[in-house]
């Protein structure tokens, strides 16, 4: 959603898991050149399956929460929508009404292999979840455990 993240810091760390040869917390903070940051947080100790994305912009907010899944396990999906309101003084009144959306069926398989058998059949080109996606993001994974001088992966 911002392009490449220019600027990466991380704290990777095995505190909880020590059996397991993997990190069972990494926390991200990123930047990108037109100065935009994004964080991340992903957590084998949570101690129960989350999902919730946030995105702040200059007039709202959108978060989403929950993953709809067949073991149900990350709850209900749904997106809140906010527009920001401003007070008579021009500044952001606190708690913005909301608008949310609740989400009770997934249709994301059948869109995805939809689009795939098109560009099988010739009829369109793959636009989402291509491998070039799937190589930025594995790139980025790899920023992320590089940027922190102290971590070395365990082994067993």
């Amino acid at each position: 959603m911002c392009g490449e993240f220019e600027d990466v810091q991380s704290m990777i760390g095995q505190a909880f898991w020590k059996n397991v040869a993997v990190e069972d917390n990494a926390f991200a903070i990123m930047r990108n050149d037109a100065g935009q940051v994004a964080m991340l947080h992903s957590s084998a100790t949570q101690w129960r399956h989350k999902f919730r994305l946030e995105i702040a912009m200059e007039k709202g907010f959108l978060e989403l929460n929950g993953i709809l899944s067949n073991s149900m396990s990350y709850g209900t999906e749904s997106l809140t929508i906010a527009h920001t309101q401003l007070d008579s003084g021009g500044y952001p009144k606190e708690n913005p009404s909301e608008l949310v959306t609740t989400y009770n069926g997934d249709k994301s398989w059948e869109q995805e292999m939809a689009e795939f058998m098109n560009a099988v059949h010739g009829k369109a080109d793959i636009h989402t979840g291509t491998s070039a996606h799937a190589l930025a993001a594995m790139k980025a994974v790899h920023r992320i455990y590089a940027a922190d001088p102290n971590w070395t992966m365990p082994t067993e």
